[in-house]
């Protein structure tokens, strides 16, 4: 998306290139959620009053260069996000949307015309929650019968646990860091680990295979107002273990089974912006 403008009835989305017509027409193909933060002098502020706005109409330019979201309940002075999915691609349909998430915060509805079209219902069948797809590639096959029977965030001891191999304390350090740069677990051994944070933001700890931190990261950031809910923890496979978001000064700990396959893996903080560099490898030894 190059621009979002702000229409007497909606919005106006200009592209950088020209879009599938037939496609970018489906109203269905757009999520429209307005809200505002509850502002307070913490780091990272709660979403409220949240509402689903349902496109009535998707108009796209002769030149497929732009398209008119017509919606109906349009709020001034909140923020309004929209989302398009995986079905809009460019008129080729050789790429789908780059950037396919922007956020307007609309402080006045124009003065102008509203175009004459009808009314819809929202569309139970379209599911918008994890819009940008989710990938179909499984996790490693030891490292899931490794923890077989647990939670990806065990939080309680599992009761079948007579004693535990490894306890590990997990910190973090300012500039987006974690305490431990490197960690080290026999595999398949049975561990307990204590995720505290001492930053000034919220945080949380998940183990992905090697290589996979930023691929993980930018599907919770493709969570968007969902991923606060979520603990910015996406449904996939890649997620091995993990804590949920840690807020300033709290801790957390979770128990986990060591991968079966010896190698390098990856933790990161998978809060959007921080998976860029939060990250640390988790060395399973045999």
């Amino acid at each position: 998306m190059k621009a979002v403008r702000a229409m007497p009835d909606g919005f106006e989305i200009e592209f950088t290139k020209a879009v599938n017509k037939k496609m970018a027409a489906n109203p269905d193909a757009y999520a429209l959620t307005s809200f505002i933060y509850k502002y307070h002098p913490v780091y990272g502020s709660d979403v409220i009053r949240e509402q689903t706005l349902v496109p009535d109409a998707a108009i796209v330019s002769a030149d497929g260069m732009k398209v008119r979201l017509v919606v109906d309940g349009l709020r001034e002075n909140y923020i309004h996000e929209i989302k398009l999915d995986d079905n809009v691609t460019s008129a080729d349909s050789g790429h789908t949307v780059l950037h396919p998430v922007a956020y307007y915060t609309l402080k006045h509805i124009p003065d102008g015309a509203k175009l004459d079209v009808p009314k819809r219902k929202k569309a139970a069948a379209h599911d918008h929650s994890m819009m940008g797809g989710m990938p179909a590639t499984p996790a490693p096959a030891a490292a899931a019968k490794a923890s077989a029977g647990l939670k990806k965030n065990q939080v309680v001891k599992p009761a079948a646990w007579t004693t535990i191999d490894q306890t590990i304390v997990m910190g973090t350090k300012p500039g987006l860091k974690f305490d431990k740069a490197d960690l080290t677990v026999k595999a398949g051994s049975k561990v307990k680990l204590t995720f505290t944070n001492t930053d000034d933001m919220p945080h949380n700890f998940v183990v992905v295979p090697a290589g996979q931190a930023i691929a993980v990261g930018e599907l919770a950031m493709k969570m968007g107002l969902a991923g606060v809910k979520l603990n910015h923890i996406p449904n996939t496979p890649k997620v091995l273990f993990n804590t949920t978001l840690v807020g300033p000064g709290s801790s957390q700990t979770i128990y986990f089974v060591a991968p079966t396959t010896p190698g390098k893996y990856t933790y990161v903080c998978t809060v959007p912006g921080h998976f860029y560099v939060m990250q640390g490898t988790l060395t399973v030894e045999k």
